[in-house]
């Protein structure tokens, strides 16, 4: 009886080893796979903050080229209103010195023709 409980126990102790081995594998495998993940997940998380300022570096780039052009835009835009108003205001002065031309001419003609009639009515 001895005996058989000896090699029972002998048996149940290899069991245990090597139960304790796999488990022990299965432990370094874990850690292993979580040692990768961590260290991927700490990449990818690096490469989304540098993603994210990226993003945010272009996106105040383009706010400021944008700003600039509007800017300018709005600069070129006042300018040519100021050359048209000018312009306009030549146009208009021009108008009105033909204006009072064409009258000074009008009441000239109106005056010849006063003149001609009175003349030739005198001699009749």
């Amino acid at each position: 009886l001895r005996s058989q409980w000896a090699a029972g126990k002998s048996d149940h102790d290899r069991q245990m080893r090597e139960t304790q081995a796999q488990h022990t594998a299965l432990a370094d495998v874990y850690q292993e796979i979580k040692s990768r993940f961590s260290d991927d997940l700490k990449r990818a998380m690096i490469s989304v903050e540098q993603s994210e300022k990226d993003v945010s570096t272009t996106v105040k780039r383009l706010e400021a080229q944008l700003e600039s052009d509007v800017k300018g835009s709005l600069e070129h835009t006042n300018s040519l209103h100021n050359d048209l108003k000018v312009a306009f205001d030549t146009l208009s002065q021009k108008y009105h010195t033909l204006q009072t031309k064409f009258d000074i001419e009008v009441n000239a003609r109106e005056r010849l023709t006063m003149l001609v009639n009175t003349e030739q009515s005198s001699r009749i």
